[in-house]
C-alpha cells in the first residue's frame, strides 16, 4: 500500500472475525443495527428510544438474554453479549446504552420463583428499568410496602415493561431493595435534558401511595433462586460490565472515523493529517490502548464465566478482576474519544461532523465500587458526539492560550461537574460499644461506601483512610478518611451524604456512629508546561 494511504484505512480489528460471526449466525441482529444508524437522530431528538425500537431489540434477541431458561429465555454467555452492546454501540451509544439493560434480567433471578413465573407469562423478553436512587423510605403495609417519592436516571423507563425503584429494606448489610411496577403505576417525569447521552431517555420516575407485595421486592446482587450458569456469574460486576462496554463501541467509532479521515486534503492547504508524524503517532497509541484494554476485558469475562459454566462459584478476585476490567475500559475509552476529537482538528466542529457535539456525562457510569475508583464516565453517545467541551474544541483548532505567568484560572465550565471532599469521621459512640460490636458499624460503613460508588451522578477519583495518624474520636477536622469524587450536582451531594441516615447498623442508622462532611468546590485546570 502508498506510504500516504496508510492512515487512510481502518486498521482490522478482533472485532472484524467477530462482526463476520454475528452476521453469519444473526441476519436480525445486523437489521437492527441498521436501523440504529438510521433513526439515531430521531433518538435524540425524542430523548429516548422509542417503544418500536425496543420491539426490534427483543426481536433480535437481547431482552430475552437474561430471561432463565425455565421460563423460556435464551441466556447469552456473558462475553457474547456484552459483543452485541459493543457493535450497537458503535452506531449510536445512546441505543447501546439502552439495549445494555437486557442483562438486567440477571437480578431478577433473585425474586421467588412463583413471582418469575408470573413475571414471564405472557413470554420471556422483558424490558426492566429502575430509578434506584436516591433511596426511599417505605413503610411496611401487609405483605408489602406503601411506596412514594422520586427516583432519578431511569434510562430506557419509556420503553419498559416492568419498572424498578430503590427502598430501604431490612437488609443486614443495609442494602436497599428494588421494588418491581408496573408502567402504569409510574409517572414519568420527562426531564431528561442533556447534552450527551440524550437518547436514553434517563428520566425521574415519581410514585405516589402504590403499594407492592413483598414477593414483588429484592436486593440487588443477592442469592438468586434460579440454578443456571448466568445466574452463578457476579451480577454487579456484570452491571458494571453492560455500561462500560458501551463506552468501547463509542471510542471504536470514533477512531475509525478519525482514521478513516486522515487522507483527506487540509482546510489550509497544508499535509495532510496523515502525513505528520503527530497524527500517525496519536493514532497508533489511541489504538493501542483500545485494544489492549479491550482484550483484557473480555479475557477476564470469558475466564470467569468458564468458571461457573463448570458449576464452581466466581471468586472474589475474579469478581474484584470484573470490576478493574470495567473501570480501565471506562478510563481509556474516555482517553481515546478525548484523543481522536483532538486528532480531528478544525473539521471536528463543524455542524454534521460525526464529532461534533459533546463528550458530556450523564446518565453516569452506573458501573460498580471499582469501576468508578479509576474512571471519569463512560464517553457519550457514538463518534458523532465525541468531543470535549465546547470550550475544548476551540483549544482543538488553535492554539491554547497562554494566562498571564503566575495565574492559573478556575475551571469555569458550567458542564463540569462538582469536585467534592467527602470528611468522614467516627463518634464517641462507636467507642463505646462493648468489645466485638463494632464489626456491624464497618459492615454498615462498607454498604455505605458500596452505595455512594453506586450512586448515579458520583465518579468517585479517590480515597483516603487516616486512622494510623488520627486516633480516636473525629467530630471534626481532622476527619478519619476522606472519598474525594465529582459529583455531578448539589441534590446528588446531598442524596450521598443523606446515607449515612438510610444505612442502617442494627436498630440504628450509620450516623449514630460516624459523621460525613461535604466540601463543595471545583477542580484546577491542568497547569501548562513550561515553555
Amino acid at each position: 500500500m502508498p506510504e500516504d494511504n496508510l492512515m487512510t484505512q481502518t486498521l482490522d480489528s478482533p472485532q472484524s472475525a467477530e462482526r463476520e460471526c454475528i452476521s453469519r449466525n444473526d441476519e436480525v441482529f445486523e437489521q437492527v443495527l441498521t436501523l440504529v444508524a438510521d433513526r439515531r437522530d430521531e433518538f435524540e431528538k425524542k430523548r429516548h428510544v422509542p417503544r418500536d425500537m425496543i420491539a426490534e431489540f427483543k426481536k433480535a434477541g437481547l431482552y430475552r438474554a437474561s430471561t432463565p431458561r425455565r421460563f423460556g429465555g435464551e441466556p447469552l454467555a456473558p462475553a457474547e453479549f456484552l459483543r452485541r452492546i459493543e457493535r450497537i454501540s458503535e452506531v449510536d451509544g445512546s441505543a447501546g446504552w439502552v439495549a445494555s439493560f437486557g442483562s438486567s434480567l440477571i437480578y431478577l433471578a433473585a425474586l421467588p420463583l412463583d413471582t418469575q413465573a408470573e413475571l414471564y407469562a405472557k413470554g420471556p423478553d422483558v424490558a426492566f428499568a429502575g430509578g434506584l436512587f436516591p433511596v426511599q423510605a417505605a413503610e411496611r403495609s401487609g405483605n408489602g410496602y406503601l411506596i412514594s417519592g422520586r427516583w432519578k436516571f431511569a434510562s430506557g423507563c419509556k420503553g419498559a415493561d416492568v419498572l424498578g425503584v430503590g427502598i430501604k429494606g431490612a437488609d443486614p448489610a443495609g442494602r436497599p431493595l428494588t421494588a418491581l411496577l408496573r408502567p402504569e403505576q409510574v409517572q414519568i417525569a420527562e426531564n431528561w435534558n442533556v447534552l450527551g447521552l440524550r437518547g436514553t431517555g434517563s428520566h425521574d420516575l415519581v410514585v405516589d401511595g402504590v403499594v407492592v407485595p413483598e414477593k414483588w421486592t429484592f436486593v440487588r446482587g443477592s442469592e438468586p433462586t434460579v440454578d443456571e450458569p448466568l445466574y452463578r456469574y457476579p451480577a454487579v460486576a456484570y452491571a458494571a460490565q453492560v455500561l462500560a462496554v458501551v463506552g468501547l463501541g463509542v471510542a471504536r467509532a470514533a477512531l475509525d472515523h478519525v482514521t478513516a479521515q486522515g487522507g483527506r486534503a487540509s482546510y489550509t492547504s497544508g499535509p495532510k493529517a496523515a502525513d505528520r508524524a503527530g497524527f500517525r503517532i496519536g493514532v497508533g497509541q489511541a489504538e493501542a490502548q483500545l485494544r489492549s484494554v479491550r482484550a483484557f476485558f473480555y479475557e477476564v469475562t470469558e475466564e470467569v464465566w468458564a468458571t461457573v459454566e463448570r458449576g464452581d462459584p466466581a471468586t472474589t478476585e475474579q469478581a474484584s478482576l470484573l470490576r478493574l476490567a470495567s473501570a480501565h475500559a471506562a478510563k481509556v475509552s474516555f482517553e481515546v474519544v478525548r484523543s481522536a476529537y483532538q486528532l480531528a482538528g478544525i473539521p471536528a466542529i463543524a455542524d454534521g461532523s460525526p464529532c461534533s457535539g459533546t463528550c458530556a456525562t450523564p446518565p453516569w457510569s452506573r458501573s460498580t465500587p471499582s469501576s468508578r475508583r479509576a474512571s471519569t464516565t463512560v464517553p457519550a453517545r457514538s463518534s458523532r458526539e465525541c468531543s470535549p467541551s465546547p470550550a475544548t474544541r476551540k483549544q482543538a483548532s488553535s492554539q491554547t492560550e497562554v494566562p498571564p505567568k503566575g495565574r492559573i484560572p478556575m475551571s469555569t465550565s458550567p458542564e463540569a461537574p462538582l469536585r467534592v471532599l467527602f470528611c468522614i469521621g467516627v463518634n464517641q459512640n462507636f467507642f463505646d460499644l462493648p468489645t466485638g460490636q463494632g464489626k456491624a458499624v464497618w459492615d454498615g460503613f462498607t454498604s455505605m461506601l458500596t452505595q455512594l460508588y453506586g450512586l448515579p451522578g458520583v465518579s468517585v477519583l479517590g480515597t483516603v483512610d487516616d486512622d494510623q495518624h488520627m486516633v480516636g474520636p473525629s467530630g471534626s477536622w481532622p476527619w478519619t478518611c476522606y472519598v474525594l469524587a465529582d459529583v455531578v450536582d448539589q441534590p446528588t451531594v446531598a442524596a450521598a451524604c443523606d446515607l449515612f441516615r438510610t444505612v442502617q447498623v442494627g436498630e440504628h442508622g450509620l450516623w449514630r456512629y460516624m459523621k460525613i462532611e461535604a466540601r463543595v468546590g471545583r477542580p484546577l485546570p491542568d497547569p501548562e508546561p513550561a515553555r
